[in-house]
């Protein structure tokens, strides 16, 4: 095993750890009710004063939320990629020694 890999492990194997805390459980909760209150915000109608704002605005406030909202799946999904690649080291190098 390679020091990177070894390094990648060692990262999968501490974020697998967290990912199983009650903190990392509220976090998510904390992020999914952001990301709910995202998609609301991109569905309500842009109203401004009583008026619906002018297309321009409302096409960038709209591409401003989309931002958002792909960050915070981002941040959701970013410790399962590294347990997966740690998960990917160790099938890859037990498929190498029983080869051997």
């Amino acid at each position: 095993m390679t020091e990177d890999e070894l390094h990648a492990l060692k990262i999968g194997r501490s974020i697998k750890d967290m990912m199983e805390t009650q903190g990392w459980a509220a976090f998510i909760q904390i992020l999914e009710g952001r990301l709910e209150a995202e998609r609301m915000r991109l569905e309500a109608p842009a109203v401004v004063d009583g008026h619906f704002g002018d297309g321009l605005s409302r096409v960038l406030e709209k591409e401003a939320v989309c931002g958002g909202i792909m960050m915070l799946k981002f941040v959701m999904q970013m410790p399962n990629a590294a347990v997966e690649t740690a998960e990917a080291i160790i099938r890859e190098n037990r498929r190498t020694d029983d080869a051997d």
